[in-house]
């Protein structure tokens, strides 16, 4: 049997999941929430009540949300809600989020947004998040919905690509959980979830197996393979590098032999971002360093513009470096630009495989940070 149907058998029987429908359920839900994100993460929740414990959202109460839970209200194992719209009537907020703009003809679609999805610390890893995705996708089916909307954060996209979901050039969005990628699975779209294996494959057949098919051709061009605005592919992202006007300009990859520079790319990612784009904004805890391979970004601080970064810059060291890991400042796309993440966290497996090539990257990044303390330094003095 393959993997993706021994999943599906799996979350869908040995997971229930329910409907939180009582207050009591309810109020499981945000405390939920609360211990994920605050307790567990160490996440600088907006909606966070500290006093309470609770994380809610103003659109939590909206008619068109339904929150689900796997586990008991007294030992959740994980939560997600659900959000279902007809046509032209989705939230206007999340309709700018998901950069929903982007599908002509979308507002005669009846679409749908998942959002919240966490598992508790002992859940990760098996198949809870998987059988609330599933459940989600049964009120999708129970709502008419055409479209499913999500946000992950970069280093996921493949994931969630496994699952059916595709990007499609929308939007970065700086949640307070971290920088989001916005995605759409095409919930007609049986043929494409059966091409990536995906283990919602057999459940969407079921559900929406008997509809017609939705026309995508109004949109196709942002579904297609090169639309996508993250790369983690080692090649490629290798490629995409070398190509790039801050290859030869930045001095994170100083020192390191071409071997280490490969084992670096099979850590970082490749983001591209268009004009306007977010890429990190104050409070958000994100300990990744960027380095800018095209185009210009502007670094903000309270409404006002106090550098600009353009091919081969770094920004992100100081909270690569910080215990807290919280950005200090707004950093936005003045031009269309493509950018390298560095993740902190693979850095440490790097140093495994290869602890010179760690400590050099390690190195190249605190002689940035120190340039950057100096200007400050002269500049203030002048």
């Amino acid at each position: 049997m393959p993997l993706a149907r021994i999943m599906s058998w799996a979350s869908s029987r040995l997971v229930p999941v329910h409907t939180a429908t009582s207050p009591a359920d309810r109020e499981a839900v945000a405390r939920f929430r609360y211990r994920v994100f605050v307790d567990e993460l160490g996440k600088p929740v907006g909606n966070a009540d500290h006093g309470t414990r609770r994380v809610d959202d103003p659109i939590d109460d909206d008619p068109a949300a339904t929150h689900l839970y796997a586990g008991t209200p007294d030992a959740l194992q994980g939560v997600m809600r659900v959000l279902c719209w007809g046509p032209g009537q989705v939230d206007a907020q999340v309709y700018a989020e998901c950069s929903m703009d982007r599908f002509p003809g979308i507002d005669g679609l009846a679409v749908c947004e998942l959002g919240r999805g966490m598992v508790s610390r002992e859940a990760r890893g098996g198949v809870v998040l998987l059988a609330l995705i599933q459940r989600a996708v049964e009120v999708a089916a129970a709502a008419g919905s055409d479209l499913l909307f999500l946000f992950c954060v970069p280093n996921l996209v493949p994931h969630y690509q496994r699952l059916g979901a595709r990007p499609f050039g929308g939007r970065t969005v700086p949640h307070d959980t971290g920088l989001s990628v916005p995605m759409v699975v095409v919930l007609t779209d049986v043929a494409h979830l059966r091409h990536v294996g995906s283990p919602l494959h057999r459940l969407v057949k079921r559900l929406f197996g008997h509809r017609p098919p939705l026309d995508t051709r109004p949109f196709a061009h942002l579904l297609a393979d090169d639309a996508a605005v993250v790369e983690l592919e080692c090649g490629r992202v290798e490629a995409k590098v070398a190509s790039s006007e801050g290859a030869d300009r930045t001095s994170v990859f100083d020192g390191l032999s071409p071997a280490s520079r490969q084992r670096l790319f099979e850590s970082c990612l490749v983001l591209e971002v268009a004009e306007g784009d977010p890429l990190t904004q104050a409070g958000m805890v994100d300990r990744e360093v960027y380095v800018v391979l095209n185009g210009l970004v502007a670094v903000e601080q309270g409404g006002v513009q106090f550098a600009l970064l353009g091919p081969g810059d770094v920004f992100g060291e100081v909270a690569f470096f910080s215990s807290a890991g919280r950005r200090t400042a707004e950093v936005r796309a003045l031009s269309a630009a493509r950018v390298l993440i560095i993740r902190r966290r693979f850095l440490r497996t790097l140093g495994a495989k290869d602890p010179d090539a760690a400590l050099r990257v390690s190195l190249n990044l605190g002689r940035v940070l120190a340039d950057r303390f100096a200007d400050l330094s002269r500049s203030l003095n002048d």
